[in-house]
């Protein structure tokens, strides 16, 4: 203090003055919840589809509260759905094993696909939906998923993608989720 020429106590005081401000200033900084949308949306005008739908991916996982999550991309050269992205335990491991047709099939994931909105399965194991869901998901993901979330991503009419989460348990969406489902999937077809 002496070499700068202030007294003790002023440089004590003006220390302990830069650590209040700096502290109030953090705490008002982590008072502050990221909004998802909103970083959902920036990220669709700022950056590609892939990106986006990676964010979509995390954050749907995050506020839903998933096990698992893929996001199936349609690759023309192949004619088929394949997953490009996977979140929660194991799943990356797994997305290596996960693709399928892109040709109509009538099974739920098709149909889910054909249509312009989200679809929550509240029970998959339940006599009317398991034998409903396609013969790739029985062999590879209806052992371990009891309820599942498929949001397909459509452009000019045509399913680009499919973000699918699941749980282990069966899983009842509230209408908060059921709305976030609707606006991510909308931040995405107009991205």
């Amino acid at each position: 203090a002496s070499r700068l020429g202030l007294e003790p106590d002023t440089l004590l005081a003006a220390a302990q003055h830069g650590r209040k401000q700096i502290n109030e200033a953090t705490a008002t900084v982590a008072a502050k919840p990221k909004d998802p949308l909103q970083e959902l949306r920036e990220v669709a005008k700022k950056e590609g589809r892939m990106r986006s739908l990676q964010v979509a991916l995390e954050v749907l996982f995050t506020e839903l509260e998933a096990e698992r999550g893929f996001t199936f991309v349609l690759l023309l050269s192949q004619q088929a759905y394949k997953a490009q992205q996977a979140i929660g335990k194991g799943a990356t491991a797994q997305a290596a094993y996960l693709q399928f047709d892109s040709r109509f099939e009538p099974n739920i994931v098709h149909l889910a696909m054909s249509k312009d909105k989200a679809v929550h399965l509240e029970n998959t194991a339940s006599e009317s939906v398991y034998p409903r869901m396609p013969q790739w998901w029985q062999q590879r993901l209806g052992a371990s998923a009891k309820a599942c979330t498929l949001v397909p991503v459509r452009v000019h009419a045509h399913t680009i993608a499919l973000l699918y989460l699941q749980w282990a348990q069966e899983k009842k969406l509230t209408e908060q989720q059921q709305h976030l489902l609707g606006q991510v999937k909308e931040i995405l077809q107009s991205g």
